[in-house]
Formats: structure tokens, C-alpha cells, sequence
């Protein structure tokens, strides 16, 4: 509709022009002495307007000529990255299918064209760790270096973690570090490097690690609180020479407090006084422990300690069965205790009660010693086998 419009308006200009030109044609003088050139107005104007459009024209050609390989360029950098983005997206896609193979031949297709080349390196050795290929893994990290230098860190961190799946511990523990050294309130390095020492059985780094994260940064959670645990188990469950009870006070007292109530931590303590035959000590530290928070695993190691005089821990476990007469860890010790002293019937009847509160291993063990010493056999054989199925089946 516009173009009609401004045809016909151009079209009334023409017409009204002409006759104007017809009526009052006109003339325009150029005088330069001694010469003078006279024209028409109309065909002065014609020519004016003739002589414009060719300015614009050749003005118009040579703009084009001069940015077409500008443009020429840009599209060939556009078609570029929209390639590599696509490839981006297949390899992704592919990751989530479990494609490994396919993602890694995408991914490192069109990465010259990509704005984000640090995605495509990083999601490739991704792929070749997945595909049990460490070497090509670090060529893709090495390129990765190289090619984005300004993320070196971040490509640092994905290194180390693909490393712990694949079992590199020592060179994760390098890598980890020189990053905290880089970068020391970096909370999630922190949080890996622990997982390391965890992993490789450094049970002071551990500790002092989780100590240090709770501390001074101020991170407190479940898994870490675990982790100070397990760290301090394996400090406690450590070889000790022959006259190592100063070193086991001193890692017991370098504990918090918190800690020391944990059914794990007292139970590995416990051990450990047990192997140096402090048993007392063992006694008294397990049954404060049980008064205090009740745990079958800590019962259960109660009833296997040997006190010089059993008949102390069969009088504790009365009392403690007057509280918890449905415990299978409790009668288990109770029982274990009174075949120590030989008192066959009694032990058979609380392994009996034990039995028939739930299936459990040690109780079927501690039943067949009992068939067995009371000239059954068969029947403890029988039991045996039932223990060995169902430690089998767990």
C-alpha cells in the first residue's frame, strides 16, 4: 500500500514538473568570461538529479566492495561457532547417553570455532576418563592449559577429580596441593584434598585437615564431621609398638570431646586398650559409653573383653538388661560371658531369646559353641553352615 502511494506522489511531482517546464520552461546561465553556457531549468534539473544518484551509486558500489570481505569473514566465523555449538550440544547429549566415544569425537570437533573451547576439552577428557584412557585424558587437559590459560585453576580442579575416580591419588594430592597453596580459603579444594588423604589412608592429614575446615572456615557438615571421624578410627586403629600407650593417650585426649561419644571412635579406642591388655581401662571406657548413648556395636565388644574377674561384667550386663531386655548385642555378650564361666544352659537361653528377636550372625556362631561343647554336633554343624550363608549373603 506505501509503495503505491509514494509511486503515485512521485508520479503527481513528474506531471506537475512537466507542465510547469512547458509553460515556463526557464533557463540557467553559467557565465565564465569569455564564455556563457545557457540551459533549460528542466534539463538542469534532470541532470542534477542524474549526476546524485550517480555519486550515490558509485559511493554505494564502493562501500560494498570494501566490506564484502569483511562480511564475508564474519559469516565464515559465524557458521564456525554455529558448528562448534552444535558439536557442544551433540557432545553433551551424548555424555547424558552414555555414548562416550561419539561424545569425545564431537566434543573435539569444530573447536576452533567455538567461544567456550574450555567446555569442549574439559567434556572430552571427561569422555576418554570414562573410557578407561588416562593418556588421551591429560593430552585434552594439557590442551586445555594451553589453550585458556586464565582457567587454569578451574582445569587444575577437574584434573584432580578425575584423577580420584580413576584411583591417582598421588598425582590428585600434588595437583590439590599446589592449588591450595594458590589458592588457601578455596573451600572446595579443601574439601578434596581431604577426600584424598581419606582415600589414601593419611589419617593425621585427614584430621587436621577437617579440623582445620571447621575452624577456620567454619564448614560444618554431616559428611565432613564423618570424615574427622574416620580419620581419628584409623589414628586409633593404627600399630603401635609394644610400649605405645603414651602415643594411644595422646591421640585419644587430641580428640574433642564431641567426637569421643562417637560408637566408632570408642569402639576402635577400646580395641586398642584391649591389645595393649589395659582392659579395665577398656571396661570402664565402654561402660560410660553405653550409659551414656547406647549402641549395639559398643555391647557387643563388651561381652569380648576378659576381665580377670568375668563375674564384674556379668553384674554390669544385668543391670543393662533390666533397661534393654531386647537387645540381640546385649544377650549375645551376656551369653558369650556365661560360656566363658561354663554356665552352658544359661548362655543357650539367652541365645534363644536373642534368636528369636531377629536373625543375627553372631548369635547363631555363639549357639553352634554351645551345641557343639553340649555333645550336639549335628546341630551346631548345622548352625555353622546357616552363619557362614548368611555372612555370605551380606
Amino acid at each position: 500500500m506505501r509503495i503505491i502511494f509514494f509511486t503515485l506522489v512521485i508520479f503527481f511531482i513528474v506531471i506537475t514538473a512537466t507542465l510547469l517546464a512547458i509553460n515556463d520552461p526557464g533557463y540557467v546561465l553559467f557565465v565564465r568570461p569569455p564564455w556563457s553556457v545557457e540551459i533549460s531549468l528542466s534539463f538542469f534539473i534532470i541532470a542534477a538529479i542524474l549526476f546524485i544518484i550517480l555519486v550515490f551509486v558509485s559511493g554505494y558500489i564502493t562501500y560494498r566492495a570494501w566490506i564484502i570481505p569483511k562480511q564475508v569473514d564474519h559469516w565464515r566465523r559465524n557458521r564456525r561457532f554455529q558448528k562448534s555449538r552444535q558439536a557442544l550440544t551433540n557432545g553433551l547429549i551424548n555424555l547424558a547417553e552414555a555414548d562416550w566415544l561419539q561424545a569425545e569425537a564431537n566434543l573435539i570437533s569444530d573447536i576452533r570455532g567455538s567461544d567456550f573451547p574450555l567446555a569442549h576439552y574439559l567434556g572430552a577428557a571427561f569422555a576418554s576418563q570414562l573410557q578407561n584412557n588416562p593418556e588421551k585424558r591429560d593430552e585434552f587437559i594439557q590442551q586445555a592449559l594451553k589453550e585458556c590459560p586464565e582457567n587454569s585453576f578451574t582445569i587444575s580442579m577437574m584434573q584432580a577429580q578425575l584423577q580420584q575416580q580413576a584411583g591417582q591419588f598421588e598425582q590428585a594430592l600434588a595437583i590439590l596441593t599446589d592449588l591450595k597453596s594458590q589458592r588457601p580459603e578455596h573451600i572446595p579444594t579443601l574439601i578434596q584434598l581431604a577426600n584424598v588423604h581419606k582415600a589414601m589412608g593419611d589419617w593425621p592429614s585427614l584430621a587436621t585437615l577437617t579440623r582445620e575446615l571447621q575452624s577456620k572456615h567454619n564448614v560444618s557438615t554431616e559428611q565432613l564431621v564423618n570424615q574427622e571421624s574416620l580419620a581419628y578410627m584409623g589414628l586409633l586403629a593404627a600399630p603401635l609398638p609394644q610400649e605405645g600407650e603414651n602415643i594411644l593417650n595422646h591421640v585419644w585426649s587430641s580428640i574433642p570431646q564431641n567426637l569421643q561419644q562417637r560408637p566408632g571412635i570408642v569402639a576402635a579406642y577400646c580395641r586398642q586398650l584391649m591389645s595393649q591388655q589395659r582392659f579395665e581401662e577398656a571396661e570402664k571406657t565402654l561402660r560410660r559409653s553405653l550409659n551414656e548413648n547406647w549402641h549395639e556395636s559398643l555391647v557387643r565388644l563388651y561381652g569380648q573383653m576378659k576381665l580377670g574377674d568375668i563375674s564384674l561384667q556379668l553384674k554390669q550386663c544385668d543391670k543393662w538388661l533390666a533397661d534393654h531386655p531386647d537387645s540381640i548385642g546385649l544377650l549375645n555378650s551376656y551369653a558369650h560371658l556365661r560360656l566363658l564361666q561354663g554356665e552352658l544352659e544359661i548362655a543357650l537361653t539367652h541365645l534363644k531369646r536373642a534368636a528369636h528377636l531377629g536373625y543375627d550372625a553372631q548369635t547363631q556362631s555363639l549357639m553352634a559353641q554351645v551345641l557343639e561343647m553340649q555333645g550336639e554336633p549335628g546341630e551346631a554343624l548345622q548352625l555353622y553352615r546357616q552363619t557362614m550363608e548368611l555372612g555370605t549373603r551380606n
